[in-house]
């Protein structure tokens, strides 16, 4: 990496699109706006649901069992063929891959966005003065 102040030395990188995938709602812009409203994107399953699923019925007894999670929508409609892959290969391919190749796509499509193109500041820009990063902390205020 060059030392500040230097001319670029040809280790240096360039953010150009930024995609993920989020519980209630989908986008990484939606999510922002989501943790702003102080709004939780964790679900909560009633006995039943859970018992419907297959959980253990010993371990829902459990106190300090918690019975929520964050769910992702639309997880069984990726698109085996665009990505150039058979049904089964898809069926056989750990999720969280999918998931990747999907947001890869993404976030190749996605204009780069710096925080002086607009005066709207994302949480996770605000008070920066370079390029934006991809973590976003929330924090609750009325507790």
């Amino acid at each position: 990496m060059s030392e500040a102040g230097a001319g670029p030395d040809g280790s240096e990188i360039a953010i150009v699109g930024m995609a993920g995938r989020f519980p209630a709602p989908p986008t990484s812009r939606g999510s922002g706006a989501t943790c702003a409203r102080g709004r939780e994107s964790i679900r909560f399953f009633s006995r039943e649901e859970l018992e419907r699923a297959g959980e253990d019925p010993v371990r829902l007894d459990d106190p300090q069992y918690v019975p929520a999670r964050p769910v992702l929508e639309g997880v069984e409609l990726f698109d085996a063929a665009f990505f150039g892959m058979s049904p089964r290969e898809a069926a056989v391919l750990n999720p969280q891959h999918r998931l990747f190749l999907e947001c890869a796509w993404h976030a190749s499509r996605t204009p780069p966005t710096t925080p002086s193109a607009s005066r709207a500041r994302s949480p996770s820009t605000r008070g920066r003065r370079s390029a934006p990063t991809s973590s976003t902390t929330c924090t609750r205020t009325d507790r």
